[in-house]
């Protein structure tokens, strides 16, 4: 099934130097720079270690999602956090529509790159993998993911990866005010954009 989207993929783009996203050509904030500009996001317990940590888990998730991840690859650092993933993929029965999607909204003019959308027990759910403990500004990211998307009842959740295998399932973010908070942190991250000398 393909995804009803609120953007034209086509006038996406994105570069790894920077981080920066793009559409028709316009900068956007990023998801997590609006959240960090606006503070939501407490950066103290970033490590470059677990910035690499999530880098590297992300890269090989994104493989086991498409089926194709050669376990030969896969540093053993990380090892468990990706076998968590592929355990919540067996024991859930999610069918995977997309993983590692960039996203953008073309009226807020932000962009991201969701981890994970697909089909369970009925229900379009979104959900964003983490190596660290979830933190309370994951339902404002997922909203701003589920923003660029055309569909209604998404299910938005995190996952949290564990070291050892295993994995959590977070309940369903509910909270529609995840939605107008997500966009005054893009608003207030454009304007300090726009607006630093």
């Amino acid at each position: 099934m393909d995804l009803a989207l609120k953007f034209d993929p086509a006038l996406l783009s994105f570069s790894e130097e920077g981080h920066v996203y793009t559409y028709d050509g316009k900068p956007l904030v990023s998801v997590t720079e609006a959240l960090r500009r606006a503070g939501m996001i407490d950066a103290t317990w970033f490590t470059p270690e677990s910035r690499e940590r999530g880098r590297l888990v992300h890269q090989a998730v994104h493989y086991v999602n498409e089926a194709a991840l050669d376990w030969d690859s896969v540093d053993p650092r990380i090892e468990g956090y990706v076998r968590a993933h592929e355990r919540f993929l067996k024991e859930s029965g999610l069918e995977v529509i997309a993983a590692e999607l960039r996203v953008a909204h073309p009226l807020y003019f932000f962009g991201g790159t969701l981890d994970l959308i697909g089909w369970l027990n009925g229900r379009l759910m979104l959900i964003d993998d983490k190596t660290g403990h979830p933190q309370a500004w994951a339902s404002l990211q997922t909203a701003g993911y589920a923003l660029c998307i055309d569909e209604k009842n998404i299910d938005r959740r995190t996952l949290w990866l564990q070291e050892d295998g295993r994995y959590m399932l977070s309940s369903a973010y509910r909270d529609v005010g995840d939605f107008k908070v997500f966009q005054a942190a893009v608003a207030c991250a454009a304007w300090q954009r726009n607006n630093q000398r």
